[in-house]
């Protein structure tokens, strides 16, 4: 438990990683009494995922950033249930030349949960990695910004990592990272399995060192950090979204698929108690 205090007084470097005694319980022991903002299952007819159902699903407001005018997503059916499918094409890298992105609004708050579920295509060659959508505030700092340059919000997407390890990959004013820092979630992906991940991320008091970052994977807690000082003193910036970015990258060709490749998306909730 963090107490208040002279945000003056604490050094990061007095902090560390605190993996709480609650590690390993179920997200159900948890979560009660949601209040959901947003909630896309994919219900549409298969096909393209056009930007007009995009904005249907997401609302208007949802700037699309790359790839479905490219044709990169489609509404696909697996069993009875629709989910859509992200394609990243062969030999690229990159948010403009693989997978996709855009963001999507919420009602500004001080904390909020990212749930949804994905699948990685049969055989897929993870390479040296690629990103996952998470939540986003601030300014959403992404691209190796320096600490100082991503101090005006946050960023708590995933990586895939070689061989499908997973990891946390998060921007905020502290991150000693030249890009996004990784924590570990000591979990790894296997094509053809569906996961469901789960994030918390509760903003700190302005100043101070108790800021909250969960992960859950199917379930289970896989990570905590508790002493983060996503504000400054001051600062008044919240939660506004989720950031949907998904692609191979990584910035030059060591991160470029070596085929063709896809990942699936369904059930997406963000929602706060």
């Amino acid at each position: 438990m963090i107490v208040a205090e002279d945000p003056e007084a604490r050094s990061p470097l007095m902090t560390s990683l605190l993996v709480s005694l609650a590690l390993g319980l179920s997200l159900a022991s948890v979560v009660s009494a949601q209040v959901v903002v947003r909630a896309v299952d994919f219900a549409d007819s298969p096909g393209p995922y056009t930007p007009a159902m995009l904005r249907g699903d997401w609302g208007n407001d949802a700037p699309i950033i790359d790839g479905l005018s490219e044709g990169r997503a489609r509404i696909v059916t697996q069993g009875s249930n629709g989910v859509l499918r992200v394609a990243f094409p062969i030999g690229q890298f990159g948010p403009e030349r693989t997978g996709i992105q855009f963001k999507t609004s919420v009602p500004p708050d001080e904390e909020y949960y990212l749930q949804y579920r994905l699948k990685f295509h049969t055989d897929f060659d993870f390479v040296r990695g690629g990103k996952l959508p998470g939540l986003m505030g601030g300014t959403a700092p992404t691209g190796c910004l320096t600490a100082s340059e991503s101090a005006s919000g946050f960023t708590s997407r995933y990586m895939w990592k070689s061989l499908g390890a997973a990891i946390l990959y998060l921007y905020w004013g502290d991150k000693t990272a030249p890009c996004g820092q990784a924590f570990a979630l000591n979990v790894r992906f296997t094509p053809r399995v569906w996961y469901t991940l789960t994030q918390h991320v509760k903003l700190n008091t302005p100043g101070f060192y108790d800021g909250l970052v969960e992960v859950w994977v199917n379930d289970t807690e896989v990570f905590q950090k508790s002493d983060i000082r996503f504000r400054s003193a001051g600062a008044g910036w919240k939660i506004t979204g989720m950031y949907f970015s998904t692609f191979f990258g990584g910035s030059d060709s060591s991160w470029a698929t070596t085929k063709s490749e896809a990942i699936y998306f369904d059930d997406f909730s963000i929602w706060h108690r």
